[in-house]
């Protein structure tokens, strides 16, 4: 076997292995495009609608609001249910709620305030989707393969991270489509991830009869999260990164049009460059996120993650704010590659749906902050307010490294030997797969 041959099957062992998680990964690899289309599509909407910073970060804070709500309730629900069902419902109204801001628009009657409830609806059935299809992969992969399909689940949102905004640029700006036809396309993407979801077997969720209150399995979720310092450590460094990273979102377009003298529509050459950049580094680790290796990657991604928003904040070009993309895009990915991976490998199946769920408040939290980033730029400027980020980023990311230092490190053990402290400090329901915990 060549290293070529070697390589792409340590890489991509889990699709290679198990046909029902290629149909799930494509999926996600569709639904996800729509997604991040959306980013870029109700932007420029929303800057087009209001011409200010506020008005794209009121849309932005619908979604933020229903992922901060509903997020550790879609756990319990992911961990509950059978996984498909809740996914099959969830996408649906994702592209319904496309289909009717689409609508919205070609009439002509779109409004602020319809566009946030459209987003406020996409953010609540992804807070009940992203659990349950996290919860899905470990169903259907399997412990042995359950960190290399969480890399590869990883990798599905870099690609499509590089075809959604360079899609949505392109139809956006189109004579023929605009942006009420890209919100149509984005519709009919969701609904065809939809129909793939009918060729995967069903996973069950947990027995009726080993279920506890709803209260009860919510409580013991974030007890066991907060109970072991891996998951603790990996938990809050995430919803820290990804609620400041992400709010360049948020200020981009203004940035573009007031410091750079270009169109809110050049999201469209940025966002896929940055992504691009990223899907690179996600398939070079999407291979070597079982070991040891993965905790330095994360911690190093992180601080490079900071540097890059102090380097586009003070652009004095759109070449030089590309350059940046270029920086921030790889790490992005890494950081959130690894630690997705090392939250999985560190946790007990029977609570898969809980813990990822609280991954999501970080996406809640970043919509949530949109509104006040966007005010904070009006008021003082896109390049201040990208300098502030940055400098949070890097703080947070020297506290996590000294955290990590003295309490994380010394503490790894074996990825293959189970560790019976994981066990669940209250009692759990019926895991969908027998694992050993790695790191």
């Amino acid at each position: 076997m060549s290293a070529l041959t070697s390589w792409r099957r340590t890489t991509f062992a889990a699709l290679y292995e198990h046909r029902a998680y290629r149909f799930l990964w494509t999926g996600q690899l569709i639904s996800v495009l729509a997604f991040m289309m959306s980013f870029v599509t109700q932007s420029v909407v929303a800057f087009d609608l209001e011409g200010n910073n506020s008005a794209v970060g009121v849309v932005q804070f619908g979604v933020g609001i229903a992922m901060l709500g509903a997020s550790p309730f879609g756990g319990v629900i992911a961990d509950r249910f059978p996984k498909r069902r809740l996914i099959l419902v969830g996408q649906s109204m994702i592209g319904a709620s496309m289909l009717g801001a689409a609508i919205l628009i070609l009439t002509d009657e779109i409004t602020i305030l319809f566009l946030a409830a459209s987003t406020f609806i996409m953010g609540l059935a992804f807070s009940f989707n992203a659990p349950a299809r996290q919860s899905y992969i470990g169903g259907l992969v399997g412990p042995k393969r359950i960190q290399n399909a969480v890399a590869l689940s990883q990798l599905a949102m870099n690609v499509s991270r590089v075809g959604g905004p360079l899609v949505a640029g392109v139809l956006v700006s189109s004579a023929v489509l605009g942006p009420g036809g890209t919100y149509l396309v984005m519709s009919g993407l969701v609904m065809f991830a939809t129909g793939l979801l009918l060729f995967i077997p069903a996973v069950p969720g947990t027995p009726p009869e080993q279920r506890r209150s709803f209260r009860h399995e919510y409580i013991g979720g974030l007890r066991y999260a907060w109970g072991h310092p891996r998951i603790r450590f990996l938990l809050l460094l995430f919803i820290g990164m990804v609620t400041v990273s992400f709010g360049f979102m948020t200020v981009l377009p203004g940035l573009l049009e007031n410091e750079l003298g270009r169109d809110a529509e050049d999201l469209g050459i940025l966002l896929p460059i940055e992504a691009g950049a990223g899907l690179i580094v996600a398939v070079m680790l999407a291979g070597a996120v079982s070991g040891p290796r993965a905790w330095p990657i994360m911690l190093i991604t992180a601080g490079v993650l900071g540097g890059s928003f102090l380097l586009l904040a003070v652009s004095p070009t759109f070449t030089v704010a590309i350059v940046a993309m270029l920086i921030f895009g790889p790490a992005i990915s890494g950081f959130m590659l690894t630690n997705n991976a090392l939250i999985m490998g560190n946790t007990d199946p029977a609570f898969y749906g809980r813990v990822m769920a609280l991954t999501m408040i970080a996406f809640g939290a970043q919509g949530a902050m949109a509104l006040p980033i966007g005010i904070l730029a009006d008021s003082i400027g896109e390049r201040q307010t990208l300098l502030l980020e940055g400098a949070v980023l890097l703080a947070v990311t020297i506290l996590a490294t000294i955290v990590y230092t003295r309490s994380i490190r010394g503490h790894e053990t074996d990825p293959q030997s189970p560790q019976p402290e994981l066990a669940a400090p209250v009692p759990a329901p019926a895991p969908v797969a027998t694992a050993t915990i790695a790191e």
